[in-house]
């Protein structure tokens, strides 16, 4: 049986050969995925999400730099504001040792972002992937699709009806554009945000 979760590879490569006309973004971005290329991501069946926390020390530091490595895309986090952050998680896991992880949050969460407040201001309930990152040497492997499917089937268990991102127009980011389309994300809005440093697309995944 299709995994209605996971993201059929041909799909990821279609898009991915419209997207790689224009610039393509470092990774997962803007508060939400910095990825890499769809059109690259394989999966041979060994990999598995793990939950990302309780974090040792050494972990965290980690998990912190790998973020802050990407802050352009994402967000720059202290130790305390991560900590925070996974505290509240409604799904949060990684891959690996730290090659990739995802930290998402329902409408409960007590987060200063504008992207979760634009959401919280109109929808009820809801899943928010905040932050997804694929580190450098881990890229081409499927993680942030593996994610996302750990993440999906998460939210629908829990009762939801939809799942939300957000990706950067500009500075653009065509790879995440893709993989965002291929998972059958659609634009509910838009944002300039940080003084207009960042647009953003607010998309939107109804669960079955």
């Amino acid at each position: 049986m299709t995994d209605p979760f996971l993201i059929d590879p041909r799909r990821c490569e279609e898009r991915s050969d419209a997207a790689s006309q224009g610039q393509r973004g470092p990774g997962v971005g803007s508060h939400g995925p910095v990825i890499a290329a769809p059109q690259a991501a394989r999966n041979d069946g060994t990999l598995r999400t793990e939950p990302l926390g309780p974090l040792a020390p050494d972990r965290l530091d980690r998990l912190l730099a790998l973020n802050n490595a990407h802050a352009a895309e994402l967000s720059l986090l202290d130790a305390a504001r991560l900590t925070h952050l996974l505290q509240q998680a409604f799904w949060a896991a990684r891959v690996g040792d730290m090659d990739a992880f995802m930290l998402t949050l329902d409408q409960s969460a007590d987060y200063d972002s504008p992207n979760h407040r634009w959401f919280c201001e109109r929808y009820p309930h809801f899943v928010y992937v905040d932050r997804v990152v694929v580190a450098p040497t881990a890229r081409g492997r499927g993680l942030a699709r593996l994610l996302y499917a750990g993440a999906l089937r998460a939210a629908a268990a829990a009762g939801h009806a939809a799942i939300m991102a957000e990706v950067n127009s500009h500075p653009p980011n065509p790879a995440s554009d893709a993989l965002h389309a291929a998972l059958g994300f659609h634009e509910v809005g838009a944002a300039s945000i940080h003084g207009g440093a960042k647009t953003v697309r607010y998309l939107m995944r109804t669960l079955p």
